[in-house]
């Protein structure tokens, strides 16, 4: 778990237009999509020496839409990858510029919330049948399969 780990809300801004996302920073994954269907898949690493967060995403555009940067999808959509470095403070400056092929994007991050427990945590059941998995439910959650609130095993296949 680092710092910079949690949920976020991501209001992106170009010369062009604007728009609105949510992302997940865990465990070097980053993982998102915005309100026009464009998902973000990356990774990400923690230079403690620069005291920088670095890492590549790919942005993976639906087609018949528009970048915020102005440029069309097309009918086959549009995927692009870009690299950043930003502080690990990922809210500490008013915004962030990400450089894209594109143009460049003004990025403000806003910490919903850290990742202090995982929500849900699977487990590995053996069975005669082979393996599936159930989930735990895990603190003072609830499952949303069954109801089955603490850390109860609720069984539901997945």
């Amino acid at each position: 778990m680092t710092k910079a780990d949690g949920f976020y809300a991501g209001y992106f801004t170009s010369k062009q237009d604007s728009g609105l996302g949510l992302l997940v920073l865990q465990d070097g994954v980053l993982t998102g999509v915005d309100a026009g269907g464009v998902k973000f898949d990356g990774t990400y690493h923690i230079e403690t020496e620069s005291g920088s967060i670095e890492g590549e995403v790919t942005v993976d555009a639906p087609p018949g839409g528009t970048l915020i940067q102005g440029v069309p999808t097309g009918a086959s959509g549009l995927t692009y990858r870009t690299r950043f470095k930003f502080p690990v403070d990922l809210t500490s400056q008013p915004f962030l510029r990400l450089d894209t092929p594109f143009g460049p994007v003004n990025v403000k991050l806003q910490k919903l919330r850290g990742l202090t427990q995982r929500l849900f945590r699977a487990v590995s059941a053996r069975s005669s049948g082979g393996s599936r998995s159930i989930f735990e439910c895990c603190s003072d959650l609830v499952c949303c399969n069954c109801s089955v609130a603490r850390t109860k095993v609720c069984g539901q296949a997945r």
